[in-house]
């Protein structure tokens, strides 16, 4: 019997503006986890579905590292993080080849109509690879399961992911709207690769087996050195000497990240998709403030308290706090 089955139903109560959206719901028996899978959907562009076969049936090595996250949580952070553990933290090479040929985002082909061949990338690059994904548990390659290939979770509280959520979007012409209309649409799963608690709470639900690491961007910015020390257990590689972790911190620094070629390759592939979408809004960064707590000036008490409201649902039927889950 196939381990998986899927199905793909169009979203036609999504936001009119923007591009087209279908929940993508797998069945499957391959991932560590006691769930009714067949109830989990996941929210994606229509023209995914072209793709859908090509990442479960993605190649996957058991010598891969996977970067998985939802978006605007930290994950070009961990890219470079993981990718300096990886290579024995050459500095060098990080700083003269783009992220995004050091680590492709696969799926990023499926977004977007006339994205570069970024699962080609993802195939042809050298062992071991160090891969990014959005997708939630349920949408990631068979063989990933199936391998035991590692993968590194990084959660971020839903506040400061929504703030940092809609321009990025608005970039993207994926949405158009008010801060109310974007924080409904969130919490209605109307926007790309929600629903986020789920996608969160599963891999927390895993965070004890052995190919799962599970921090949060919160933990990150506390204490980065000790990120660094668990990702070269997690990873196998020894830890470096203490001059060695201080020049990885700077190197990951928000100022440094911003102004490094992996702040810029990010940045000329969402100028890129701007130009596919004929977006000439120049203001979009992709990196804007990097701080903990970004919400508290850019939400209302009552945008606040409703975020707070809908996530206490989650966290309460899962049994746990948002303090356990990002180290707040």
């Amino acid at each position: 019997m196939s381990d998986y089955s899927h199905s793909v139903e169009e979203r036609v109560d999504a936001p009119k503006e923007g591009i087209p959206l279908s929940d993508y719901t797998v069945v499957r028996n391959d991932i560590p986890l006691k769930k009714q899978w067949s109830e989990r959907k996941c929210t994606m562009s229509s023209c995914y579905n072209k793709y859908f076969d090509r990442m479960i049936n993605f190649k996957s090595k058991e010598d891969d590292l996977w970067i998985v996250t939802m978006p605007k949580c930290g994950t070009t952070w961990m890219q470079e993080t993981a990718w300096l553990v990886q290579s024995d933290f050459d500095f060098d090479k990080a700083k003269s080849i783009p992220l995004t040929e050091r680590s492709p985002f696969v799926e990023l082909e499926g977004l977007y109509e006339g994205m570069p061949p970024t699962f080609d990338a993802a195939e042809n690059l050298q062992s071991p690879r160090l891969l990014k994904s959005h997708l939630p548990a349920s949408l990631l390659p068979k063989e990933l399961w199936q391998n035991r290939s590692k993968i590194i979770y990084v959660a971020r509280n839903v506040k400061d992911a929504v703030v940092s959520f809609q321009p990025f979007l608005e970039a993207l012409a994926t949405f158009k709207g008010t801060k109310e209309q974007f924080i409904q649409a969130f919490m209605n799963d109307d926007l790309y690769y929600c629903p986020f608690w789920p996608h969160i709470l599963e891999f927390w639900e895993m965070r004890h087996e052995k190919n799962v690491y599970f921090t949060s961007y919160e933990r990150m910015k506390k204490d980065l050195k000790g990120v660094l020390k668990d990702l070269c257990e997690f990873v196998g590689k020894p830890i470096p000497s203490e001059e060695i972790l201080n020049q990885a911190v700077d190197h990951l620094s928000f100022d440094s990240m911003k102004k490094s070629s992996a702040g810029k390759a990010m940045q000329a592939v969402i100028d890129g998709i701007k130009d596919l979408n004929n977006n000439n809004d120049s203001n979009f960064q992709f990196m804007r403030r990097g701080i903990v707590g970004s919400h508290k000036d850019e939400l209302t008490a009552d945008q606040i308290k409703s975020l707070d409201s809908w996530s206490e649902k989650f966290l309460n039927e899962a049994g746990v706090t948002s303090e356990e889950v990002f180290g707040l």
